[in-house]
């Protein structure tokens, strides 16, 4: 009797883990679909941010051996310690 009972325990976690097992295969199937779906034919226009939305501003030090860009809050360089005064729009890259 006690080997049936522990049988069915066994029986019954490893159906519990493989009904697990399927639904997060089925979970990252459907994120990866997701996924997949939007970088094909993106977002609604609703999502989408635009584009002056999505770049943030950076400010340059003006300093021609630095460049150094800096965030948009930032009121003296990161690197040289010189104070920023003109903004432009850069990317991540520079």
């Amino acid at each position: 009797m006690m080997v049936a009972d522990v049988l069915v325990w066994v029986g019954a976690l490893f159906l519990v883990g493989l009904v697990g097992f399927f639904v997060m295969a089925a979970v990252l199937v459907g994120r990866f679909l997701g996924f997949a779906f939007r970088a094909l034919f993106g977002g609604s226009p609703a999502e989408r941010p635009s584009t002056a939305a999505a770049r943030p501003r950076r400010r340059v030090c003006p300093h021609a051996r630095c460049g150094h860009v800096n965030p948009s809050t930032a009121q003296y360089c990161g690197r040289c310690g010189r104070q920023l005064r003109a903004t432009r729009d850069v990317d991540a890259h520079g």
